[in-house]
């Protein structure tokens, strides 16, 4: 009992040390981001800070969405969790998220806090609640480019429902896609022994539109903050935004540095100053993903060494 109470005692000091790496990396990160713009007082003359109050007020709205498809992913693999863990385990994972690439390693900081045998399906549902965020942004990235390049010409508007198409059908029996990989037969036996419900894909590709439609209201606002004129055609730059920056790689910290300067190749070409852009980019950056790991950060609890 002693030895386990040393532990847990061992353990509480290496996660306070780990928490406070982290916290003084990304305030060192963020100082580097904010030193590198070109400041002029011209663009601070005039804000709209109802636009600001609105992009605040949709950060937890945004999260909760995301918690929303978690939750929905963990009750539908047992009822019997608690949901003290299901809330420190989603903390945890926008840690491991926003340090791993692409935020794909949300799923590192989850499954810790709950019992082996359970760890696979987390894996897949994490993975899959993922790739419904992914599809959105493909399928409004790709609207975006029609309506904006093409001017919604019929063959490649036709080309574009295909490739929405072809991404639903993916989405829906991707079991049956993995299949065609060999090398992958053993892990997509027990995924599709899982029998992931349509029911459920609905509900996390829901949430994840949601979602998406969320932050990208809120990039549209940020620019209004900086009293650029909202538009339709403002938000569908912004949808390619979304989409260039999905499919590019990154290291860590939720793509910092390649979301920007993709901000700055696309919006240009809608007008828009760059260092405004760098600037309303770094803005989403912090609030959606900056603050809400450094307060995961500060409030998670670290997971019992029983479960591990």
């Amino acid at each position: 009992m002693q030895t386990l109470s040393k532990a847990k005692k061992n353990q509480g000091w290496v996660t306070l040390s780990v928490k406070l790496s982290l916290f003084l990396i990304l305030i060192w990160i963020l100082f580097l981001q904010i030193k590198k713009i070109s400041w002029s007082t011209d663009l601070f003359k005039d804000f709209n800070l109802f636009s600001l109050f609105l992009v605040v007020a949709l950060v937890p709205l945004n999260w909760f969405c995301e918690f929303k498809k978690w939750k929905i992913s963990m009750r539908y693999i047992s009822d019997s969790f608690e949901n003290k863990a299901i809330k420190n385990a989603f903390m945890a994972g926008i840690v491991t998220g926003m340090l791993t690439p692409n935020m794909l390693g949300n799923f590192v900081g989850r499954m810790f806090y709950f019992p082996r045998k359970y760890r696979l399906e987390i894996i897949i549902l994490t993975t899959y609640s993922n790739l419904s965020q992914f599809i959105w942004s493909i399928i409004f990235g790709v609207t975006s480019i029609v309506v904006i390049s093409f001017n919604a010409s019929i063959p490649f508007f036709s080309l574009s429902i295909l490739i929405i198409g072809f991404l639903l059908i993916f989405y829906f029996y991707l079991g049956r896609f993995l299949l065609l990989f060999p090398f992958l037969k053993k892990w997509v036996k027990r995924f599709i022994s899982f029998n992931l419900t349509n029911q459920l894909k609905w509900q996390l590709l829901l949430w994840s539109g949601v979602r998406n439609l969320i932050f990208s209201v809120q990039f549209l606002f940020v620019l209004h903050f900086f009293n650029q004129d909202i538009s339709f055609q403002l938000l569908l730059w912004i949808w390619q935004v979304y989409l260039f920056v999905t499919l590019s790689p990154s290291l860590f910290l939720g793509k910092i540095v390649i979301r920007e300067s993709i901000a700055v190749w696309v919006l240009t070409e809608a007008g828009i100053n760059p260092t405004i852009v760098v600037f309303s980019s770094l803005t989403i950056w912090l609030l959606n993903l900056f603050i809400p790991t450094i307060t995961s950060l500060v409030f998670y609890k670290s997971p019992n060494i029983e479960s591990e």
